[in-house]
């Protein structure tokens, strides 16, 4: 079974070519991407929409080299994060003159003659890291037990685990805690808005009262969902010893309050999955939270692997029961 057969990535189109669109479209059902087309042509509004992107396929506007490059740039300005492929036409290649500036714009290139190169760049760049399945499934099972314990009489509907390269922050509040076992290093990161708590609290939906709908309560609340995942995370994946270096690595946080985004130091794609909590009785949705998992520091899954596979080596040897 193919360990990242549950993981997708969205990537956003910019295309004028309706032949091209149905090829790309053919790409992106084979090789686990959700095609999101821009379909105003209006690509600016949409990147400064802060939609979880895994990567942008820009096409050459009107075979304008400057004109695209303008666009990148623009691009660039609001998504920086995010690798830009740009699609050529088939008999056109970037002019030495510009080649400078395409590396600095752009991830890479590709032709529809040539999709092969286009899998090497989503390879590359999208799906660079490997999450197991049985982690990506044990995230969302604890996160589930978490919420739904938090908040009362209600139901959780999971959106489908993806991988993004943005690293915009949705809502108001967000929560950062450190994960760290002998395969990885990082962070998990939930984020909500801040009217979702203050309804829930309000509304009685948590242990808080009336008195807390207020900053401290929003604060207590948070505080407590990331808790009780990272608590569950730790007693599953992590219970293994290993030895800690005095002095370990750090990587700066910043978090620009202004443009909406937080960064780790790293370009590596995270592991990104959405929670929308409902209530039972009408199924209103309450509450939008997204999860995200940053190994910026420190990720080896085949350690994950190993670590699975001792359990399964205890059980054979009759030291361990499944029950």
């Amino acid at each position: 079974m193919n360990d990242q057969q549950h993981l997708y990535s969205k990537v956003l189109i910019h295309e004028h070519s309706e032949e091209a669109l149905a090829t790309i479209k053919e790409f992106c059902d084979n090789n686990k991407l959700m095609g999101l087309r821009d379909k105003s042509n209006d690509i600016l509004d949409i990147v400064q929409e802060k939609v979880d992107l895994g990567a942008i396929f820009l096409a050459l506007e009107n075979n304008d080299f400057e004109q695209s490059f303008a666009l990148a740039r623009l691009i660039n300005h609001y998504q920086h994060q995010v690798p830009v492929f740009l699609r050529l036409p088939e008999d056109s290649e970037v002019p030495e003159e510009l080649t400078s500036d395409y590396k600095e714009l752009f991830a890479g290139s590709f032709k529809l003659s040539d999709l092969d190169a286009l899998k090497e760049l989503v390879d590359s760049y999208v799906f660079c890291m490997h999450y197991p399945n049985a982690l990506v499934q044990g995230f969302r099972e604890i996160s589930n037990e978490a919420l739904t314990s938090a908040f009362k009489d209600s139901e959780l509907v999971m959106g489908h685990p993806c991988v993004v390269k943005d690293q915009t922050i949705y809502g108001e509040v967000l929560s950062l805690i450190e994960l760290e076992s002998s395969f990885c290093r990082g962070y998990m990161m939930l984020q909500v808005d801040k009217s979702g708590i203050l309804d829930a609290i309000t509304k009685g939906r948590t242990a808080l009262t009336d008195d807390d709908a207020n900053e401290r309560g929003i604060n207590t609340m948070i505080s407590e969902v990331t808790n009780l995942i990272w608590g569950r995370i730790k007693a599953r994946f992590f219970k293994e010893q290993h030895d800690r270096p005095l002095y370990r690595v750090q990587v700066p946080i910043v978090i620009n309050h202004t443009d909406k985004y937080v960064t780790f130091g790293s370009d590596q794609p995270q592991l990104c999955i959405e929670y929308n909590l409902r209530d039972k009785n009408n199924h209103e949705s309450f509450i939008k939270i997204i999860q995200r998992f940053i190994f910026n520091i420190d990720w080896a899954p085949e350690r994950f692997s190993e670590s699975e596979q001792a359990i399964d080596d205890l059980v054979e040897a009759g030291e361990l029961e499944m029950f």
